[in-house]
């Protein structure tokens, strides 16, 4: 017969989702049941679905956002979910100042239809949050530098000074505290040796703790 005459066509649809489904063709149609295609997009419908029921967002978009799924009345549903849960998603983005993710997640809620005058309020609270926080870390590093600056020239009341306004969990800013502190206890340490020389009247050791105690330290009021 035409039909015996015509090839055959096949492949197999595989992974964690789908098992292993063969799908096999002749040039005038599917052989077997017809509806095998319509048997295929329920079953990537489904794990579409179950996808986002165990959170898994990104699979579940990757699934409904295909071309040849996108306009199914389910596939449409699971969209419409995951607008708000990627919008959701933003939104928890910002609050950790993971501004990157947050914004990744903005074009995804975009894509899958969400409510565009949401999505933009919520992209313009993530980029002035960035900015903000570009701001504070541009100031930060410039109070690193400058503090670490009148440490090496011995300005260590200075150093100190600028440093009080960091907030305790910046590392850096404890790392050049410790220092500061550190040559500061250095510096009371010869100046009481130069206090104990000149008690015993040696005055050339104390003149040279001294001299010392002021490279540490230029400007102790001591």
């Amino acid at each position: 017969s035409l039909h015996d005459a015509l090839p055959i066509y096949g492949f197999w649809l595989c992974g964690p989702r789908f098992g292993r489904i063969g799908v096999w063709s002749t040039a005038l149609g599917f052989v077997g049941d017809p509806s095998m295609l319509g048997g295929l997009t329920f079953v990537r419908l489904k794990a579409a679905e179950n996808a986002f029921k165990d959170g898994r967002y990104d699979e579940a978009f990757q699934i409904v956002r295909d071309e040849t799924l996108r306009d199914h009345r389910r596939a449409q549903k699971v969209l419409s979910r995951l607008a708000g849960a990627f919008l959701g998603r933003a939104e928890s983005h910002l609050e950790a100042e993971r501004f990157g993710e947050a914004l990744l997640d903005l074009d995804r809620s975009r894509d899958a239809g969400g409510d565009p005058s949401a999505i933009a309020d919520l992209r313009d609270q993530v980029r002035n949050q960035a900015d903000e926080m570009q701001i504070k870390n541009r100031r930060r590093q410039e109070r690193h530098a400058a503090a670490r600056d009148r440490i090496n020239r011995g300005s260590l009341y200075g150093a100190q000074a600028m440093l009080e306004p960091a907030s305790d969990s910046d590392d850096h800013a404890k790392d050049l505290r410790d220092q500061a502190a550190a040559r500061q206890r250095h510096a009371d340490d010869v100046v009481r040796d130069a206090r104990s020389f000149l008690k015993a009247g040696q005055q050339e050791p104390a003149i040279e703790r001294c001299m010392r105690a002021k490279e540490l330290d230029p400007h102790a009021p001591e």
